[in-house]
């Protein structure tokens, strides 16, 4: 059940109405919220429920034992078996698949062929979400941070509330679970911010991440052979834009989604593309997954303890674990990798920076206009090749790119309104932060009539455009 389908539409507007019918009772309304969570994901692949089940169950258990064991080696033991767990079904459904060919591989190198065991399964749709989501429950009890819940179905709803169960953010029990404590129900500003994000989200996803998709980006990544420079410069920051919409755009639905129901959820994007640092811009990107793999990987590793070496060492691991939750692939592998140099190299230079300097080095306060325009341009254009690496199946196509560029010189380029669409989405995103934040705010204090008006307009507007509808691209991962 995608978020820009009239299914969706229908789906939403029932369960807005049934939360308005039992606003009195909590209880009741947390249960029609489960049973309306499972039934979005069972549209998808009923079977797959099973998988949300297993894990709710086995991390609830777990989460309990670990909270009332005194002993520091059953609650480590408790915790393996949750981890064990999780990643185990993680590790079944989306990479058994590719080690068991790169073992293949392997093998053949050495004039082996062995029979290895396939196992045909289709992806869980938001299975790399919602197992990060009740990972964190059991570890941060572990750790001290949380206390169990009492409710199953509570604990339930947070590894299945419907919104962000497929695409994100990624929500923490520590984040959600306190919410339920409070009177349920959306206020006002809840009510108005979450209509204008949805509206926001849609536009950017349909209008802008599927229109590039199909007309600029698919078409030259599926035959690059066939293009020349221009188009294959348009495909690639075309995608920059798509994959930006696409996955903002989702996760500003889900966000106003839940604030609709009267839930908040933490952000998830802070305009990128304006990072003036690769650190910076890994601080705006995909925030809750970032900050997902800060606490319960590279500070578990030992973080910025230590020396530059480990430090560096850390980095590179936790970001190569980052391209590998993305997909069971070596491109992205090899796309986490180049972003984990990237932050090595800025760290290094931070580090030097500060010991010939004998203090911090400049920040953004001292920086002249155009040096801070530098940077932002070349911390761009350094995760441009990033995506590039991202959306090319192989390195092969990457090469092919060249090639068809050598051969063809500038070539066919890519009609003229859809370069004026990368240039409208380029504007839209550098638009300052404070423009973006008044105009949800002078939404969100419009009379409701008004709001339902424009939201008419813009839903009519994206109607025209469903033709080119895709799924969400994060779906894959």
């Amino acid at each position: 059940m995608l978020f820009h389908t009239a299914q969706y539409a229908v789906f939403l507007a029932v369960v807005l109405g049934l939360s308005g019918l039992l606003i009195r009772h909590r209880k009741a309304r947390e249960a029609m919220l489960l049973f309306a969570s499972w039934i979005f994901y069972a549209a998808w692949n009923v079977k797959y429920l099973g998988l949300i089940l297993f894990s709710t169950v086995l991390d609830y258990v777990i989460g309990a034992e670990i909270y009332r064991s005194d002993s520091p080696r059953e609650r480590k033991l408790l915790l393996i078996v949750s981890l064990v767990g999780n990643l185990g079904i993680l590790g079944v459904f989306k990479y058994y698949g590719f080690f068991v060919e790169n073992i293949d591989t392997l093998f053949q190198l050495f004039g082996l062929h062995p029979s290895l065991p396939a196992l045909k399964v289709i992806l869980p749709v938001g299975i790399s979400f919602y197992t990060f989501q009740s990972m964190s429950y059991t570890i941060d009890i572990y750790r001290g941070d949380l206390e169990p819940r009492k409710s199953l179905m509570e604990f339930a709803l947070f590894v299945a509330f419907f919104p962000q169960l497929v695409a994100g953010p990624i929500v923490r029990a520590r984040e959600f679970l306190p919410q339920l404590d409070r009177k349920p129900g959306a206020t006002s500003h809840q009510t108005g911010t979450g209509i204008y994000l949805i509206l926001k989200g849609l536009i950017k996803k349909v209008l802008i991440g599927d229109v590039l998709a199909v007309y600029v980006v698919d078409p030259v990544f599926a035959n690059p052979a066939g293009y020349g420079a221009l188009a294959i410069a348009a495909a690639i920051y075309g995608f920059k834009f798509q994959i930006y919409n696409d996955f903002s755009g989702y996760s500003d639905i889900a966000i106003g989604t839940g604030r609709l129901l009267g839930y908040d959820f933490p952000i998830n994007f802070r305009s990128p593309y304006k990072a003036p640092s690769i650190i910076d811009y890994w601080r705006r990107w995909h925030i809750t997954m970032g900050s997902w793999f800060r606490d319960y990987v590279f500070f578990p590793l030992g973080g910025s303890k230590g020396g530059l070496g480990r430090i560096c060492i850390n980095t590179l691991i936790t970001m190569g674990l980052v391209g590998l939750w993305h997909g069971a692939a070596w491109t992205f592998v090899l796309w986490g990798s180049y972003h984990g140099v990237l932050l090595t190299l800025s760290i290094v230079k931070r580090h030097m920076a500060t010991r010939l300097r004998g203090d911090a080095p400049a920040g953004p306060e001292e920086w002249s206009p155009a040096g801070h325009l530098l940077r932002v341009a070349i911390v761009f254009h350094l995760t441009l090749i990033g995506g590039l690496i991202f959306r090319s199946t192989s390195l092969a196509a990457i090469g092919q790119m060249w090639t068809s560029i050598r051969i063809h010189g500038v070539g066919p380029g890519v009609s003229a309104e859809f370069l004026l669409l990368i240039l409208f989405a380029f504007v839209l995103h550098f638009t300052p932060e404070r423009w973006k934040a008044q105009i949800e705010n002078t939404f969100s204090d419009l009379p409701a009539v008004v709001q339902g008006v424009i939201a008419a307009l813009v839903i009519g507007l994206i109607a025209t455009a469903m033709s080119t509808a895709q799924p969400y691209y994060y779906f894959q991962f």
